[in-house]
């Protein structure tokens, strides 16, 4: 749960951080902003409707890079949908941006497995993390 904790909060603390998938015609990025531990799992949310919902549910493998302005990180994994009523309910009743943006029944709430994740200043030496 220590290695969840500190890329969570990484993501967290660079605000933005970039999302990757096999899309239809290639690689396919967008910026995120949201990234919660949870259940001892590290989750980002989207929403059912979204292109990027189709993609992940064809091919679950993603990459994540963020820059915080002193490292950056390189994420690798697979994204996992939680369809439960309880992850959402939860995700919706910790976070208001959530609550807001998402309504339950389009919430996607995915979390990440077989990840690989490295923290370091650009050139120079990274601390790695697996979950």
């Amino acid at each position: 749960m220590e290695n969840i904790n500190v890329v969570a909060k990484y993501l967290q603390d660079s605000k933005v951080f970039y999302l990757a998938t096999n899309g239809e015609a290639g690689p396919d990025v967008r910026p995120m902003g949201i990234a919660i531990p949870y259940n001892e799992k590290l989750y980002f949310i989207i929403a059912k409707p979204m292109n990027l919902h189709k993609q992940l549910q064809s091919d679950g493998k993603l990459s994540m890079s963020a820059w915080n302005g002193e490292k950056a990180l390189r994420l690798y994994g697979t994204a996992v949908l939680d369809d439960s009523d309880e992850t959402k309910d939860a995700f919706i009743g910790m976070n208001e941006q959530i609550a807001q943006m998402f309504p339950k029944e389009v919430i996607a709430p995915y979390y990440l497995k077989d990840t690989k994740a490295s923290i370091g200043p650009m050139g120079g030496e990274a601390e790695n993390y697996e979950f």
